[in-house]
């Protein structure tokens, strides 16, 4: 498929297939069908149910599915045009292509709709993707959807979640391999999920999914996350204010912005791809907005930060002087910052830490790998 380079293994279709509530589903659709693969496998374990595909791509046609329904759309349309009929369905599947759209490629905007949720208006595919394959579904349809890492860890999606668990039951969270969409290692999540409705449940399950060999996939059970956090939007971890036992570490992301930054003020550590002598720098911004600064973060001397977003994610410096701190670094203080600085080193290779990039089109660290690699 031209339009697919990241389509789902069956493999991978099958285990999150079987996560599914236990219940009859009768009318099932992909609104971005691709390879067919997460409809094939759902046929194969509800075989009496009815199929819709659609897909903008028109190769897709030739992959359907001898009793399903194809249509060669923009499943956005089609979604707002079956919302307006009034017809939804009770199994969703989706995974869509992730990425920046054009204002001129949105959909949503412009649609005066009750059931939309505002903070997934952005100019994000996969966002708009989401609200398109709610719109679609039935009171008790369950929606199973692969998202980019960011959606379920980020700083940057905290609002967004919250507003879609105030909708939605999220029932699972699936952990996908690294490797699930080929070569191209790229970090995401299932997300298994209802419309919220009389029998909630109390906690979500937490699922990783790996791959011992070849089209071989297993799935561990972690944890369970009670509703409480769920709804907070802090569906994995609360990275702030987390503190170890022996070395009382404290690890917070900044707060200032690009858009607050100015030409002169007070001195902001920022993002950068600086190297002085091997050893990364962080850049120098500065911002003269009291309103900002007064709720700004700092770093102090001895402190460690970790440039978070960019080419050169996961590299760090320690700290000489007293500044605040943009929303791309990560800090880390600690009662013994020379028992710190001997741990980063010791989890380091040349001056980078031994943590996974994640992101599609930009790449970042997660504060909550970075947490775990130094045990903390």
């Amino acid at each position: 498929m031209k339009s697919y380079k990241y389509y789902t293994p069956v493999e991978v279709a099958e285990i999150l297939l079987e996560l599914l509530p236990a219940k009859k589903y009768n009318k099932v659709i992909d609104i971005c069908c691709g390879s067919w693969n997460l409809l094939n496998v759902a046929q194969m374990k509800f075989p009496n149910a009815k199929y819709f595909g659609v897909d903008v791509d028109r190769e897709a046609k030739a992959l359907c599915l001898d009793s399903a329904k194809f249509l060669c759309e923009d499943g956005r349309k089609f979604a707002i045009a079956q919302h307006e009929l009034g017809k939804k369905y009770d199994l969703i599947l989706s995974n869509p292509p992730f990425g920046y759209i054009s204002e001129d490629d949105r959909v949503f905007p412009d649609i005066s709709i009750d059931e939309l949720i505002p903070e997934l208006l952005t100019k994000r595919y996969e966002h708009e993707m989401m609200q398109a394959n709610m719109l679609l579904t039935e009171k008790d349809g369950v929606l199973i959807f692969i998202l980019p890492s960011t959606f379920v860890e980020g700083y940057s999606a905290h609002k967004i979640r919250k507003a879609v668990a105030k909708k939605f039951c999220i029932l699972k969270i699936v952990q996908l391999p690294n490797e699930t969409f080929g070569s191209k290692k790229i970090s995401t999540y299932a997300l298994i999920m209802k419309l919220r409705g009389c029998a909630e449940a109390d906690s979500t399950e937490y699922l990783v999914m790996s791959k011992k060999r070849v089209e071989k996939y297993e799935i561990t059970s972690l944890k369970n996350i009670k509703e409480e956090r769920i709804l907070s939007g802090n569906w994995i971890e609360n990275i702030e204010n987390r503190k170890s036992k022996c070395l009382h570490v404290q690890s917070y992301r900044g707060n200032i912005s690009s858009s607050q930054m100015s030409a002169t003020g007070k001195r902001i550590l920022h993002c950068s791809s600086l190297f002085l002598r091997e050893e990364w720098k962080p850049g120098v911004r500065y911002c003269n907005d009291e309103c900002v600064l007064e709720s700004g973060k700092k770093v102090y001397p001895g402190d460690i930060i970790v440039n978070r977003i960019g080419k050169y994610a996961g590299y760090w410096a320690q700290c000489k002087e007293e500044a605040y701190i943009s929303d791309c670094i990560i800090a880390f203080s600690a009662t013994d910052i020379s028992e710190l600085r001997r741990i980063f080193i010791q989890n380091s290779k040349n001056g980078r830490l031994l943590v996974p990039v994640k992101g599609v089109s930009t790449k970042y660290v997660s504060d909550y790998d970075i947490c775990n690699l130094l045990e903390i």
